[in-house]
């Protein structure tokens, strides 16, 4: 069976439309549109938020898929059916916590850089230190500049992490015995075998401290 994978499908990322010509969403509507008309799979994928979202990629692909073939609705629990979630941003962190939380195993996550200049694209690049972001996720970076971009993000967030974890710890002071209840059990003291030549080789004692 041919590779596969499930779109993450959001109008505002993946439909260019009409309207003004932005970058990333002229982007996001030609990934989606080529992957229609050439890809080499049986059947589609899409996991959408909306009901409204997944009925908008059916009629898409009624217009573009040339083969008809049939489109999927996966929710999170049955994204491991695709095996990798495309997302349409930078933002795999974000998406492996939300729906990779109990088994990471389950599929991989794809991310792609259709643009780095918003706060939310920087953030989500730094994040990738600070997430449970596998090896066998993988990040597209569209250009060797918006690599460059990438690679500059994560070493700066590796510096100003590894300032903080330089600064030296600060030991926590409590009284212990204070946080100890009247029902729990004092320790056991541990049971004692003497060794040869004590005279009570045969013999177990309970070694107690002293008052």
């Amino acid at each position: 069976m041919p590779a596969n994978a499930a779109i993450k499908f959001h109008p505002g990322a993946h439909t260019g439309g009409s309207g003004p010509i932005i970058g990333r969403l002229r982007a996001g509507s030609g990934f989606v549109n080529g992957f229609l008309e050439h890809a080499d799979t049986e059947s589609f994928y899409v996991h959408a938020e909306l009901d409204a979202h997944m009925t908008e990629f059916r009629h898409l692909a009624a217009a573009r898929d040339p083969k008809r073939r049939p489109v999927h609705s996966l929710s999170s629990s049955g994204l491991a059916v695709a095996g990798t979630l495309m997302l349409p941003d930078p933002a795999l962190g974000k998406a492996a916590r939300a729906d990779r939380r109990n088994d990471p195993r389950r599929y991989s996550l794809c991310g792609v850089t259709h643009t780095l200049s918003s706060k939310s694209a920087i953030r989500a690049v730094g994040e990738l230190l600070t997430t449970p972001v596998q090896p066998w996720d993988a990040l597209v970076c569209t250009s060797q500049s918006a690599r460059a971009v990438v690679v500059k993000i994560i070493e700066a967030q590796a510096e100003r992490l590894a300032s903080r974890t330089d600064a030296p710890p600060r030991p926590a002071r409590c009284n212990c015995p204070s946080f100890r209840s009247a029902s729990t059990p004092r320790p056991t003291p541990p049971i004692h075998r003497p060794g040869p030549g004590s005279g009570h080789e045969s013999a177990l004692r309970r070694t107690t401290s002293s008052s």
